[in-house]
């Protein structure tokens, strides 16, 4: 359309606008437009202010922490990784699932409910990933991740490190199972009462002859999970030689595993470490992994009733072991924490 019939149909217009008989239609079409006009500047409006409002809120919603289970009942478990496993353990019910290289260690959760986590790592950044669930968040050194995992659907679901962490990195599989509320109230429960009985560590000692803790039931038995080829655990070994020293002349039994370990390199550190009481030879790591033991040293106390009274991880300081020992001697070990 040219400039003449754009005029044209202008002067059209305000002709047609002139004529009495169309002068209200028009008045009434040009109300129309007006108020469509408005409605689409108030709709824009609106589009607008949302998008805004999503801007401001939204990313404040993700970096929200995940809210605190525990209100409503749900079940509290500390996740640990390490170079190269996972440790579960359930808080104020005494059990754990370990595991390490061979061995896949099980979570165990109801379906349905969340469970909170506290992620963990021993050492280096790791990442405790579920494919399966699309979930993943990473366990770093020197802080505590906390977050509610909820599982929907009764199953079990593989999971893994999800992040580069050395040399047996893929060596760190796990498992969630989820079960029926009911049921997981049951496992639970039974889990924390065998977890609290008495156990029985037996096998050949250096000598070669049998041995078993049943023979020192009634007496205190502190168990180091020792072996040659751990530095810290040779490192560790004059401290158990001095509270040994001490407390064997008080009834206390000593015995020290040698786990993953052959008889002749245990020999040796047993010679060259002066370790003068029964060392179990644990060649498979069985008994080790008996004990839920994930890394070592580790040192066990058993009650008088062969219960595990105490549990050390690390190198073990004379001062707490010989203190956890006093408490048990007196009597007064309800008043010490596990």
């Amino acid at each position: 359309m040219n400039v003449e019939e754009q005029v044209r149909g202008a002067l059209e217009s305000v002709a047609l606008a002139t004529q009495p008989e169309e002068r209200g239609a028009y008045q009434r079409f040009l109300r129309r437009r007006a108020r469509r006009g408005r409605i689409q500047a108030a709709v824009v409006a609106v589009l607008l202010l949302g998008l805004l409002a999503g801007a401001v809120v939204l990313p404040g919603q993700l970096r929200r922490p995940p809210v605190m289970a525990g209100a409503t009942g749900s079940p509290t478990v500390d996740v640990t990784a390490f170079q190269w496993g996972w440790r579960f353990a359930y808080a104020g019910a005494r059990v754990h699932a370990n595991g390490g290289v061979g061995r896949t260690p099980e979570l165990v959760v109801p379906a349905g409910q969340p469970v909170h986590v506290r992620l963990h790592s021993d050492d280096v950044v790791h990442s405790f990933s579920v494919p399966s669930l699309r979930f993943e968040r990473q366990a770093l050194p020197g802080r505590v991740t906390e977050f509610d995992l909820t599982v929907a659907e009764v199953g079990t679901y593989p999971g893994r490190c999800g992040t580069y962490c050395g040399l047996a990195h893929t060596e760190m599989p796990f498992l969630i199972r989820a079960m029926p509320r009911e049921a997981f109230s049951r496992w639970l429960q039974a889990t924390a009462n065998a977890a609290v009985g008495p156990i029985t560590l037996q096998g050949r000692l250096l000598t070669g002859r049998s041995w078993s803790s049943a023979t020192v039931r009634g007496r205190l038995l502190v168990v180091a999970v020792t072996a040659s080829w751990c530095g810290p655990c040779r490192s560790d070994q004059g401290t158990l030689n001095h509270v040994a020293d001490a407390y064997q002349a008080k009834g206390v039994r000593f015995l020290a595993v040698a786990t993953q370990d052959t008889r002749p390199h245990a020999r040796a550190f047993a010679r060259t470490s002066r370790i003068t009481y029964p060392v179990l030879l644990d060649p498979s790591g069985t008994i080790a992994q008996r004990l839920q033991v994930t890394a070592i040293p580790v040192t066990f106390v058993l009650d008088h009733d062969g219960r595990i009274a105490v549990r050390l991880e690390g190198q073990s300081a004379q001062r707490t072991l010989s203190a956890r020992l006093d408490a048990l001697l007196s009597g007064k070990a309800a008043k010490q924490p596990p």
